[in-house]
């Protein structure tokens, strides 16, 4: 990853293939839609406009303890975050794997 360190903020923005592409505080892209990465960041806001933003703090693994049982799978419909058929604007942690195109609510309390 591209100079990316704990703590830095941190957009998603969806395109038109269901990949992300990510871009720091000043809208350079660090990772493009063709990059492979699973990671994780808290403090997120689900923006109108398929966009994620965050502060990011490390890559995971699918096998990682923090995806426990307890993780909530969001669904892009319309532009918009859906948890369980629930318009999703906030969350205290998410994980975005690019490979697989999910994105997981891990802690939303």
């Amino acid at each position: 990853m591209k100079d990316l360190k704990r703590e830095d903020r941190v957009m998603f923005i969806k395109k038109e293939d269901n990949s992300f592409e990510v871009l720091d505080r000043s809208g350079n892209v660090i990772l493009d839609k063709d990059s492979e990465y699973f990671i994780y960041m808290k403090n997120v806001n689900f923006k109108s406009g398929k966009i994620i933003q965050g502060r990011y703090l490390g890559s995971i693994s699918e096998n990682d303890a923090i995806l426990g049982n307890h993780c909530k799978n969001v669904v892009i419909k319309d532009n918009d975050f859906y948890v369980d058929d629930s318009l999703v604007k906030t969350a205290r942690m998410v994980a975005v794997n690019n490979k697989k195109n999910v994105i997981i609510i891990v802690s939303n309390s």
